[in-house]
């Protein structure tokens, strides 16, 4: 009688597996590859690798990319499996960042799917994660995303200089999302 448990059980091995990203730095050109679990965790090797490869492109600092932002990210990097992630920004340590910038606070990553249009991508970040921030350049074809403890989920466009929140492509996925409780979220 085990043979039905047989997928459910694969499921969840899969689940426990954690995911390898095809990285490529685009400011650097650099790439690696590394394991992200899919709470976000890595091990001692990969922190050091991500810490370099996430790096301020105008200062050279280094930080550790939040935990939760890596396990969204390493989501998404399974969900297009065999592409490799072109980092466009990652932490920003330069005085000119916003002080409230999660991209300061290292919680942010600016990034594209080597292959793949960045609508997709948006839609399906949006679909799937809460307590997130979600933004897309489609001029400069990358996206933003970011995990914003506390806060109400927001996403933007960026077009001629300028951030559009709540934008139509946004609320036809989640209409009213910013009143969706399951958004906020006591902070880590």
């Amino acid at each position: 009688m085990l043979l039905p448990l047989l997928p459910l059980v694969a499921a969840m091995a899969a689940e426990a597996q954690p995911v390898t990203v095809q990285l490529y730095d685009v400011n650097h050109e650099e790439s690696v590859t590394v394991q992200i679990g899919r709470d976000g965790s890595v091990s001692k090797h990969d922190a050091i690798v991500l810490r370099h490869i996430f790096r301020c492109k105008r200062t050279g600092r280094e930080r550790r990319i939040n935990k939760r932002t890596l396990a969204m990210f390493a989501d998404v990097a399974d969900h297009w499996r065999g592409h490799t992630v072109e980092i466009i920004s990652g932490y920003r340590a330069m005085r000119r960042e916003s002080r409230t910038s999660p991209h300061r606070a290292a919680r942010a990553i600016d990034f594209r799917i080597r292959g793949v249009s960045t609508i997709p991508v948006r839609d399906y970040m949006w679909t799937k994660f809460r307590t997130v921030g979600v933004g897309w350049y489609p001029s400069g074809r990358y996206l933003h995303l970011d995990y914003r403890p506390g806060l109400h989920d927001t996403a933007w466009t960026f077009r001629h200089g300028k951030n559009r929140y709540r934008p139509s492509w946004a609320e036809r996925i989640r209409p009213n999302y910013e009143d969706d409780p399951r958004g906020r979220v006591a902070s880590d």
